[in-house]
């Protein structure tokens, strides 16, 4: 089992390095052709380097072969309307300072209990989050899993 594994590997780690190849091969092509303005030369205007290349290869490889399963996550939440972010000025103590609407801006906490309740009231799904038709929120942390 685990010899059949590894050649299925290799293979997809060929196949992953003949794509990296072709990849590399049309940017050269592509700089050739657009330097009608420029003398004839090779430019590469993104350089990668062994390491960088090989650690994307292998990233690659892992999920095509199935050791890693991918993710696909939120890193922020969605706002629902511009007004939960919304800024406005307010003088406080004769110093005009400008005050958000979600004045709790850390990640993890409700920041509904936050909001002036007559924001939310205008705002589609009445919550800080952005809400679509089939009823998901997009918090942070909202997504795939393989």
């Amino acid at each position: 089992m685990k010899s059949s594994k590894k050649r299925s590997r290799a293979v997809v780690t060929v196949v992953a390095c003949i794509l990296a190849v072709c990849l590399v091969a049309a940017l050269v092509l592509f700089s050739l052709v657009n330097s009608k303005d420029r003398p004839a030369r090779l430019t590469i205007q993104y350089t990668v380097s062994a390491v960088a290349l090989n650690n994307a290869l292998n990233a690659q490889v892992d999920v095509i072969s199935g050791d890693y399963a991918p993710t696909g996550k939120l890193s922020l939440t969605m706002v629902s309307d511009p007004a939960v972010i919304a800024i406005t000025e307010q003088e406080i103590d004769g110093v005009v300072r400008e005050i958000c609407a979600s004045p709790n801006d850390v990640p993890g906490y409700d920041k509904d209990q936050y909001i002036d309740p007559a924001i939310l009231a205008n705002v589609k799904g009445g919550s800080y989050a952005y809400c679509d038709a089939d009823g998901n929120y997009y918090r942070s942390g909202f997504g795939l899993n393989y």
